[in-house]
């Protein structure tokens, strides 16, 4: 795998990039370029900045812009000669121009103590052809063919969300660390993402086969759309998380240092416009630094419906709850566990007899930096 890639920032909190990869698989001989890749992004600033030091309501609503330009080509052996040589290949192209923007609005509170967030994003899609569909009779599966012709998706999604911060002291008479801090933010909030697979919006093809089932086919489907498929399904969905932070106050004769001890974050959702497992999973963290240079984190995933055995010997999920024939606690269905550490090494006692020398130098050269500019300072000399 190569990669190259150029960046250059902006002013205005802006950045471009130009980026071109190549990979090849050396077992199968499958090889595959991107090229362009090119990349723009505008982080998210006010639409009307203040002209003073006040700020007025319409002074918090902010935008962000991305767009992204990529062209991608795939070479598969599809036909080896008596000796395993590969002698032809079959090739296939995909490119397209997404664009990204969102809308938000920050600062406004109710009731003095809690935030409201709501945002809007958009996504817009240009590509050079799009799929069409067509029922096999024979299969009874979708047959796809390229159409050539601009042809542009759009789709949008809105969030609103609440949040506030909550705190709690605990004092430690006998001990170094003084006091705890409990800080909790809690947030909740909804979002809504319309069914694009509706046909309304043309950009699903919908057949019925012969077996009854019903099969769709995205017109900008991955084998012409370097991005994502259009999304399918509607969601409705009402999202709760809580991040705890418990941080430290450390007393040391006069000196007093506060630490981050650890933090817990826990997330899930439930999704109105779902038919079945409508809650999500909970989703737990946890990263602490017991010791400097020293991080651990720990992270699972818990289940609120029950498993079942399946015809194939796992376990699948059934759309019933585990508390619903009496309390019991959400299953655990995955959890992991990492740790890690960094240290640099001492400065060896000649590294630091050359960083001497080179300070001496930079007294007997104004205006010529060893460190920074050696190869300039020498040429300057």
């Amino acid at each position: 795998r190569t990669n190259v890639t150029l960046r250059r920032k902006l002013p205005g909190q802006r950045q471009i990039s130009v980026n071109t990869s190549r990979d090849e698989n050396l077992q199968t001989g499958q090889v595959g370029y991107t090229l362009p890749d090119v990349r723009y992004s505008q982080t998210a600033r006010s639409l009307i900045p203040s002209s003073g030091s006040t700020k007025s309501w319409y002074n918090n609503i902010q935008y962000s812009y991305n767009s992204n330009l990529r062209s991608r080509f795939d070479k598969t052996p599809s036909e080896t000669d008596s000796l395993g040589e590969t002698i032809a290949f079959e090739e296939s192209e995909s490119a397209g121009w997404e664009h990204r923007a969102s809308l938000s609005f920050t600062g406004l509170k109710v009731l003095k103590y809690f935030r409201i967030n709501p945002s809007l994003q958009g996504l817009e899609l240009w590509v050079p052809r799009t799929l069409e569909y067509s029922l096999n009779d024979s299969t009874q599966q979708l047959d796809s063919r390229e159409v050539s012709g601009f042809r542009a998706r759009h789709t949008y999604s809105g969030s609103v969300n609440m949040n506030t911060t909550l705190y709690g002291l605990w004092e430690i008479p006998f001990s170094p660390m003084k006091v705890i801090r409990h800080k909790i933010d809690p947030s909740i909030g909804f979002s809504y993402t319309p069914d694009f697979g509706d046909e309304s919006f043309d950009y699903y093809q919908s057949f019925t086969n012969a077996n009854g089932d019903v099969l769709q086919g995205d017109r900008f489907g991955r084998d012409i759309n370097p991005f994502s498929a259009t999304p399918n399904g509607e969601s409705r969905s009402l999202t709760m998380s809580v991040v705890n932070l418990f941080q430290g106050k450390i007393l040391r004769g006069e000196e007093e240092k506060k630490v981050d001890l650890f933090r817990v974050n826990m997330n899930t959702s439930y999704n109105f416009a779902a038919d079945s497992l409508r809650l999500r999973n909970l989703n737990t963290s946890l990263t602490a630094k017991p010791v400097q240079n020293f991080n651990l984190s720990f992270s699972s995933t818990h289940s609120f419906y029950r498993f079942r055995d399946n015809e194939a010997g796992g376990k699948s999920q059934i759309d019933e709850l585990v508390w619903e024939d009496g309390f019991e606690l959400p299953e655990l269905t995955s959890w992991r566990v990492s740790a890690y550490t960094n240290f640099s090494l001492r400065k060896t006692a000649a590294r630091e007899e050359d960083e001497e020398n080179a300070d001496s130098l930079d007294q007997q050269l104004p205006g010529v930096s060893t460190k920074q500019h050696g190869r300039r300072g020498i040429g300057k000399f």
